[in-house]
C-alpha cells in the first residue's frame, strides 16, 4: 500500500468522462506504479453534506474491502477490487495540479477523497455484447457476483444499490489451461468450482453502497426517498437488479446467443411481476433481427408520418423495404443539418411494442429515441406514392386503436429495478437462496 503520492506521477484519464454537472468522473493514473491502475478522485458536490457524502462512502467502503485483517477473512476477496492507496486531500492539493481541478470551480466541497486500484480494462456488460461468454463462464461470473454479495451482507449488512453488469469489472486470468479450482462455503455447503473461464467478476462502484454494521456508513443520502432504492438493509435488491441486467439488453453479434438456461433459470427465479415486459419472452437472434426489421419500417413510417402531418402512415402491402431507403437517408441529412445549427423538435410518442424493446447496443435503462426536424426535406416522388396510398387506410387504423383500448400490465420493476411498494418481497430469492438453486448444482459437494 502506497503511503503518499509523487505529483509528477499523476497523469490524468478519461477526461471525456467528466461530469461537471453531477461533478464526478474525474480519473487518472499513477505512473509510479508498474502494475496497471487507475486513480479515482471522488469530489465532493455541495448537493450533499461534505461529512455524509456519498464520495466519502465509496472510499471508506474499499478501504474496508481492503483493510489487511479483514481481506483475509472473506472468501470472496478474489472477486473485490484491489486497492493500492487511500488518502484525503485538499482540492488545491499538488497531487491534484495535474487534473483539471478548475473545471468545476466552487461547486465542490474544498477536500476529497482519492483512492488508486488495479486497473480492469472491460466490465461484464462488454463480453456479453461481444458474445463471448460460454454458458459455464456466465455461470462462474454470475456466482462470483452472488457469493461477494452474500459474503458481504453477512459480514458488513452491505447493499451496494447499483449492482448491474456495467459495474462488475472483469479480470483476466492468466492461466493459459484457463482453469479454474477455488473452494468457498455457505455453512456446511462447499462449493467446490472446477471449471475453465477466462475471466472473473470484481464488483466495482460502491458510490451508491451501504454498510448497515458499519458505524457512519449505515445510510447513503443518493437512495433516500427513491421509490425504487431500498431505504435501509435489503438482502434481495442487488441480486435482482443484477440479474435482470444479465438479460436486458440482448447481444449485438450474430454468433452467440443468451444461453437459454441461463434466462430460464433467472424466470424460475423471480415471479412475473418482477421481471420488466420486455424480457419475458426468450428471443433468438433470427426472432430479434425480424423484431428489428419491423421496428425499422414503423420508425421510418412514424418520420414520413411527421413530414406530412398524417396522424400515422402505414406502410402498403407489398412495399419494400428499400422503397424506404431514400427517405431514411434524408432523415439522416437533415438531422445532421439540424445538430450545426441547433434547430430543436417536439417529441413524439410510440407504441407499447417500442418501449418494451431496446434495440441492440443501447444502455438498459437508458431508451432514448431520435427527433427531426419537420421542415426542409426534399420529398421523392415514390414516397409522394406511399403517402397518398396511405392516406385511405389512416382513418380505418385511428377507429380500430380508439375501439381497442390497451391493457397496461401491472409492473413492479422502474428502470430494471425493483420498486419499494413491491408485495411479498421477503418471498424473493436472496443470494444464497440463488447460490442454493440447480443452476449451481454442479459445484456443490457435501463435505468440510
Amino acid at each position: 500500500m502506497l503511503e503518499k503520492l509523487d505529483p509528477k506521477k499523476v497523469e490524468p484519464l478519461w477526461l471525456d468522462k467528466i461530469d461537471l454537472d453531477m461533478q464526478k468522473g474525474l480519473f487518472f493514473e499513477y505512473t509510479a506504479l508498474e502494475q496497471p491502475n487507475v486513480g479515482k478522485v471522488c469530489l465532493q458536490t455541495k448537493m450533499y453534506d461534505s461529512e455524509n457524502h456519498p464520495g466519502n462512502i465509496e472510499s471508506s467502503i474499499l478501504r474496508l474491502l481492503n483493510d489487511v485483517a479483514i481481506r483475509e477473512k472473506l472468501q470472496c476477496r478474489k472477486f473485490l477490487p484491489e486497492t493500492f492507496f487511500h488518502g484525503r486531500f485538499p482540492v488545491t492539493a499538488p497531487e491534484l495540479l495535474a487534473l483539471p481541478m478548475r473545471a468545476f470551480k466552487t461547486n465542490i466541497h474544498p477536500w476529497c477523497h482519492i483512492f488508486i486500484s488495479k486497473r480492469y480494462s472491460e466490465n461484464f456488460y462488454d463480453l456479453r455484447e461481444r458474445n463471448e461468454l460460454t454458458l459455464d463462464e456466465y455461470r462462474y461470473l454470475i456466482f462470483g457476483v452472488l457469493f461477494a454479495l452474500y459474503e458481504l451482507q453477512s459480514t458488513f449488512g452491505f447493499v451496494n444499490n447499483d449492482m448491474h453488469i456495467e459495474n462488475i469489472l472483469i479480470e483476466n486470468l492468466d492461466d493459459e489451461d484457463q482453469k479454474v479450482d477455488e473452494k468457498y462455503h455457505i455453512g456446511k455447503e462447499c462449493f467446490h468450482i472446477k471449471t475453465k473461464s477466462r475471466y472473473r467478476a470484481i464488483l466495482w462502484d460502491f458510490e451508491n453502497a451501504i454498510c448497515q454494521n458499519i458505524p457512519g456508513l449505515e445510510k447513503n443520502e443518493t437512495g433516500l426517498n427513491e421509490k425504487d432504492v431500498p431505504q435501509g438493509f435489503c438482502d434481495k435488491y442487488d441480486a435482482h437488479f443484477f440479474l435482470i441486467s444479465v438479460l436486458d439488453t440482448f447481444a449485438t453479434g450474430d454468433a452467440g446467443e443468451i444461453p437459454a438456461p441461463l434466462w430460464k433459470w433467472i424466470h424460475a427465479m423471480y415471479p412475473k411481476k418482477a421481471l420488466p415486459t420486455r424480457i419475458q419472452k426468450f428471443e433468438r437472434s433470427n426472432e430479434r433481427k425480424q423484431k428489428e426489421s419491423r421496428l425499422e419500417i414503423k420508425g421510418l413510417l412514424r418520420e414520413a408520418a411527421k413530414w406530412t402531418g398524417m396522424a400515422k402512415w402505414t406502410k402498403p402491402k407489398h412495399t419494400k423495404l428499400k422503397d424506404l431507403a431514400k427517405l431514411a437517408a434524408a432523415i439522416s441529412d437533415t438531422e445532421s443539418e439540424s445538430e450545426s445549427d441547433g434547430t430543436e423538435t417536439d417529441s413524439e410518442s410510440s407504441d407499447s411494442e417500442d418501449d418494451d424493446y431496446y434495440e441492440p447496443g443501447d444502455n438498459y435503462y437508458d431508451y432514448l429515441k431520435s427527433e427531426h426536424p419537420k421542415h426542409g426535406m426534399a420529398w421523392d416522388p415514390v414516397l409522394m406514392e406511399l403517402s397518398e396510398r396511405s392516406q385511405a387506410n389512416d382513418s380505418v387504423d385511428a377507429d380500430t386503436s380508439a375501439a381497442t383500448p390497451i391493457k397496461e400490465k401491472e409492473d413492479y420493476t422502474i428502470n430494471n429495478r425493483l420498486a419499494n411498494d413491491f408485495p411479498e418481497r421477503e418471498k424473493l430469492p436472496t443470494p444464497e437462496s440463488l447460490l442454493m438453486s440447480d443452476f449451481f448444482h454442479s459445484y456443490r459437494k457435501k463435505g468440510p
